[in-house]
């Protein structure tokens, strides 16, 4: 997958910090040698801009659902 490709499908998502951009950018530019990917977060603002990210990469790059899923850390702690 092309990071150009990738970056053009974020270009609404705004994170908070260069970091969690990065982090994101990797996890998409190897999800097609790696997949599933199911990613562990513990920041809501990050969980939500990577989901509102994947569904515009899965819908630009025909990825399917399946293949990413994030969730936050604080469901799993009970």
């Amino acid at each position: 997958m092309n990071l150009a490709d990738v970056k053009k499908s974020l270009a609404e998502i705004h994170f908070k910090d260069s970091y969690d951009e990065r982090v994101f950018l990797e996890l998409m530019t190897n999800l097609s040698e790696i997949k599933p990917i199911e990613f562990f977060l513990d920041d809501r603002e990050f969980d939500k801009n990577c989901k509102r990210g994947f569904a515009n990469i899965a819908n630009d790059l025909l990825f399917e659902k399946e293949e990413f899923s994030c969730r936050l850390l604080k469901d799993y702690s009970r």
